[in-house]
């Protein structure tokens, strides 16, 4: 399967721990990106946590970093899907009275769940009962997970509830990514 399989975007497709960016964040410490790597350690031994949650500000290299984990998981033979969290809700109302898996469904059911932007979405009750239940069930069926987020773990319970921030407080690594935005040249 090809990397777009996993529907990881062209900007994030070559991207690996070791050439993205073209050197990792200034501001990641060396006692940060050990711990990206050791994430797929313990998922080949089963061992928690079982998600990764990697936040920072807007620009800060947490997309690239969380599809390189994603490549890394694929390159093992785990299906992996690549989506944002508002794609996912859009394309999960978009397939309402379709037949055949949706998206929620799909999102559910594969190995390693890459969820970019949590926090982006626009919070509304739908929207918050439908990431509820994707990570309780990511969560209780100890499926590896990846999220990217501008919020830390408190600012995601005001946005989404405690049960999501609790969930996830207790199923994922944090890895704060700090720095500047990496899309805006240096002056």
């Amino acid at each position: 399967m090809m990397m777009d399989d996993y529907g990881i975007p062209a900007e994030y497709r070559d991207c690996t721990l070791e050439s993205y960016p073209r050197t990792l964040p200034p501001a990641l410490d060396d006692s940060q990106t050990p711990r990206i790597a050791q994430w797929f350690t313990r998922i080949e031994a089963g061992d928690q946590p079982l998600g990764l949650y990697l936040y920072g500000p807007v620009g800060s290299g947490k997309t690239g970093l969380a599809a390189a984990s994603l490549r890394l998981a694929t390159e093992q033979g785990y299906d992996g899907w690549f989506t944002t969290v508002p794609r996912l809700l859009q394309s999960q109302r978009d397939s309402f009275g379709d037949r055949g898996e949706s998206p929620m469904a799909y999102a559910l059911r594969i190995d390693v769940l890459l969820l970019d932007d949590l926090g982006a979405e626009r919070p509304t009750g739908w929207a918050m009962e439908q990431l509820d239940d994707l990570i309780r069930e990511r969560v209780a069926e100890l499926r590896p997970t990846i999220v990217t987020s501008n919020f830390t773990l408190p600012e995601i319970a005001e946005r989404l509830g405690a049960r999501v921030a609790d969930r996830l407080g207790g199923f994922c690594e944090f890895v704060h990514v700090p720095g500047p935005s990496l899309r805006i040249p240096a002056t």
